[in-house]
């Protein structure tokens, strides 16, 4: 187990062993659904990620390719949308003091971390895992009619 520490967080981590559970993993929820929405974020979200994020999801172990989930929230102007996911990895996290979980922005993507995990992948077995949610801002790419 490796630790990182992000603001006033400390992340504990197994990259290897989420390493493994990603390379099992084949579809994303992004790629399991046809909407419009999740079809823009498969053309340009990932893409539209900071690269410092993108580094933290690396160290992590993840794979950014397969979110647990992505979803829209909203159109912030014409042609810019906030979307939201999340990814798991193996480990833990151990929160500043207080209730706050702790939330960090890595340029324009807003991340925080949980311990109740959602929809996480049966290919994690019984590991135990963390939640690594974002909010990012992404461009609308498709030939369609743009959600509000």
């Amino acid at each position: 187990m490796e630790t990182i520490q992000l603001a006033q967080s400390v992340i504990h981590y197994d990259r290897s062993e989420t390493r493994r559970a990603y390379e099992r993993i084949g579809n994303s929820s992004p790629d399991k659904c046809t909407c419009d929405a999740c079809q823009n974020w498969n053309a340009c979200g990932i893409a539209s990620l900071p690269t410092s994020f993108l580094e933290l999801l690396d160290t992590l172990g993840i794979n950014a390719n397969y979110p647990a989930e992505v979803y829209h929230v909203f159109r912030i102007e014409p042609c810019l949308h906030v979307y939201a996911g999340w990814f798991h990895f193996v480990g833990f996290f151990n929160p500043p003091a207080g209730n706050d979980p702790g939330s960090l922005v890595f340029d324009s993507c807003g991340v925080s971390f949980h311990d109740k995990v959602q929809l996480a992948s049966e290919l994690f077995g019984t590991l135990a895992l963390t939640q690594l949610e974002f909010q990012a801002n992404a461009p609308w790419v498709r030939n369609t009619p743009e959600p509000n």
